[in-house]
């Protein structure tokens, strides 16, 4: 379970240092983006009209939204709060789900899904808004590289006591694999190739975290493959 920080093993040093990098890159710009748009909202610049400030009004909000996120993150990196309480989530509903919401970018840029999943696939003691997000990123950074006119394939199987998570693109892939598994250890390049290397990072220390396992190979053609296996819920085929 993932409901206690006591629960939950420790968080790795290199983890932390990333995550603190990240903490500070972020909060840096939103601090600032939020102090611009209050002054653009009480009229520093001429006075904005009704449509401008239910905009402006808009970015506060998700600045500050995005800045508690923050805070957390930071907070679950020290262990000060527990995390979210884990549930029973269906991840093949999630796949399902995310394939959906991003469709319509896909076919903009001319690349088919190709989603493999049985009905249900029921994970204990995983927080399901945790898993949309993460299966969400994994999704939009193979968007991301994989050419157009190609497929960017989900997978997901039954392992044992395990559910199989795979995502795999044409690519290519901008890193050597070994070199990639390098820069996750080291946290090299975190600010690299549209975020490939802290994006990854973070989707292994969430798995990890959550008892799974996480893996990297690189196709025939050249592109990635990102492997998770989350543990079953017991009982559930």
């Amino acid at each position: 379970m993932l409901a206690t920080h006591a629960e939950r093993p420790a968080v790795a040093p290199r983890t932390q240092r990333l995550l603190r990098s990240l903490c500070h890159a972020i909060r840096q710009p939103l601090t600032t983006l939020a102090a611009r748009a209050e002054l653009l909202e009480d009229g520093a610049f001429g006075e904005p009209p009704p449509e401008q400030r239910a905009e402006l009004a808009q970015l506060q909000g998700d600045c500050a939204r995005l800045a508690s996120l923050v805070q957390d993150l930071c907070d679950l990196m020290r262990g000060d709060v527990p995390l979210a309480p884990a549930e029973d989530a269906d991840l093949a509903t999630i796949a399902r789900h995310t394939c959906t919401a991003l469709e319509a970018r896909a076919a903009a840029a001319r690349i088919s899904f190709e989603l493999s999943a049985p009905e249900r696939a029921l994970l204990a003691g995983i927080n399901a808004r945790e898993l949309r997000a993460l299966v969400a990123r994994l999704l939009e950074q193979a968007l991301r590289f994989a050419p157009r006119q190609s497929r960017v394939q989900l997978g997901l199987a039954r392992e044992g006591s395990w559910w199989l998570l795979s995502v795999v693109d044409e690519g290519p892939c901008p890193l050597d694999i070994h070199e990639l598994h390098s820069d996750l250890d080291r946290l090299q390049r975190p600010d690299d190739l549209h975020g490939l290397v802290p994006e990854l990072a973070l989707a292994e220390a969430w798995v990890r975290a959550a008892g799974g396992h996480f893996a990297l190979q690189r196709t025939d053609v050249g592109g990635l493959r990102v492997a998770l296996l989350l543990p079953a819920r017991e009982g559930a085929a």
